[in-house]
């Protein structure tokens, strides 16, 4: 967890560095949400998950058949 965070911090630094407007650009709190729903049980083993600013989508083993 303590590795992720220091990983988006750097992006994060990078990215402000380059004056690029992306709308599209979490903050560190909106980014982890879907990291802690996965640690407490929300998603199924072997769902993929997709997700930017405003839209999470899960993508099961019966939607890729």
């Amino acid at each position: 967890m303590l590795l992720l965070c220091v990983q988006v911090q750097l992006i994060l630094k990078i990215r402000k560095g380059l004056d690029v407007i992306n709308h599209n650009v979490m903050s560190i709190e909106e980014g982890i949400i879907p990291i802690i729903d996965a640690i407490y049980g929300k998603y199924i083993s072997g769902e993929v998950i997709f997700y930017r600013k405003g839209m999470i989508d899960k993508i099961t083993k019966s939607d890729a058949l």
